[in-house]
């Protein structure tokens, strides 16, 4: 399974990449933007997304309805609630930072679901 992970945050992004590597997921790529996860979005496969509500300011709403367009699912991996982020959300999961990779994982699907 093919993971897009779009995190403003390096390291976290840097961390979520070891623990899906570690534990047999392929990253397709990692955007720290709106403008660069939406270009991704254009240039890469993905089977599923791990998206940060609020990429350095801007919400990640264009990325998420991009993701719903595509039919690829998601996780939204965010300090805020699902009530702060808005309907936008949608049926998405929300998982709370800080996230261990334990939690990470617990949340993500099968490997063989989406492949």
């Amino acid at each position: 399974m093919r993971v897009m992970i779009i995190d403003d945050e390096p390291l976290i992004a840097a961390d979520i990449e070891m623990t899906l590597l570690g534990a047999g997921y392929q990253v397709a790529a990692n955007a720290q933007h709106l403008s660069t996860a939406l270009e991704a979005l254009e240039q890469h496969e993905a089977d599923f997304a791990i998206l940060d509500a609020n990429l350095g300011g801007e919400s990640a709403e264009p990325i998420a309805n991009d993701l719903h367009r595509r039919g690829i699912p998601f996780l939204i991996l965010t300090g805020y609630t699902r009530d702060q982020i808005g309907p936008w959300a949608r049926d998405s999961v929300v998982v709370g930072k800080p996230v261990t990779s334990e939690m990470l994982l617990a949340h993500m699907p099968p490997k063989a679901v989406l492949n």
